[in-house]
């Protein structure tokens, strides 16, 4: 739980420092330097009993940063997880967890309770369109904990992942 604290505070405190750079400086560059998309992939490690005992997300053990781009292509403005085993995710308020994402605050075309994967090409996959945001003009943060739920054994795994967008 500690080191989930460290890191969200190192992570707030990055995005709050960068944002100021990137308002005070109005150099169009840097609002681009921040990938539009993510593609994770999900790995369970089994016990013999089919159970699983600890969960891997990678790259970047699944943490994501992103910025929305108001014209996007098909891979744009959206984050991917696949799997080889059937899995849904449940997004929560980064200071309560246990809380849906509140209205304003959603990431995207999440839904407030579980988000199921779906079978393509072999592997579940679960795709999150991100929103483009309120249309006020201004950028905001938005952030998200999520939790990945392992479908046949019904095991929940807290990766301590966030996922922000401007």
């Amino acid at each position: 739980m500690k080191t989930m604290q460290i890191r969200l505070a190192a992570m707030l405190t990055l995005s709050g420092l960068l944002s100021a750079i990137a308002g005070c400086g109005g150099n169009p560059a840097r609002a681009t330097a921040k990938p539009s998309n993510a593609d994770f992939s999900i790995e369970f490690a089994m016990d013999g009993s089919g159970k699983p005992t600890g969960m891997t997300i990678t790259p970047d053990d699944g943490d994501a940063w992103l910025e929305v781009v108001k014209q996007p292509g098909p891979r744009d403005n959206q984050v991917v997880w696949t799997s080889k085993s059937e899995f849904k995710i449940r997004f929560g308020q980064i200071d309560d967890p246990q809380l849906p994402l509140k209205r304003n605050k959603r990431l995207g075309d999440e839904k407030e309770d579980w988000n199921l994967s779906t079978k393509e090409n072999g592997q579940w996959v679960y795709r999150l369109r991100l929103s483009q945001g309120s249309g006020s003009g201004k950028r905001e943060v938005v952030g998200a904990k999520y939790f990945v739920k392992h479908l046949p054994s019904g095991v929940e795994f807290d990766p301590v992942i966030i996922v922000g967008r401007y």
